[in-house]
């Protein structure tokens, strides 16, 4: 029985997921997330949305959205796992870059 339980903890600290959505496909200059956030679902997520709402908002003057990252991670995992699914969380990154402007010639 020790095993079995072992083999779900070990389980459960390695699953996370991420779902990218690229902009920018100069996204690989982007590094640090410009803005971050949790968005709390309750009962399973059934009839909830959260919307993110214009990302480009969290960008500095001079940048542009690169990305967008919604993230499982194993925290969000184990508090699921814990509430039996009651609480879902999930996690957002939003990676934005600096405008490159091209000279006319």
């Amino acid at each position: 029985m020790r095993i079995l339980y072992s083999l779900i903890f070990l389980l459960l600290l390695s699953s996370c997921a991420t779902q990218r959505f690229i902009v920018d496909d100069k996204f690989y200059r982007a590094r640090n997330a410009t803005h971050e956030e949790v968005h709390h679902f309750i009962l399973w997520g059934v009839g909830q949305e959260e919307i993110l709402n214009n990302p480009a908002k969290y960008c500095k003057e001079g940048e542009k959205l690169a990305s967008v990252e919604l993230i499982l991670t194993v925290p969000d995992y184990l508090l699921r796992t814990i509430t039996f699914g009651i609480y879902w969380p999930r996690s957002v990154k939003v990676y934005c870059i600096k405008e490159i402007k091209a000279n006319k010639v």
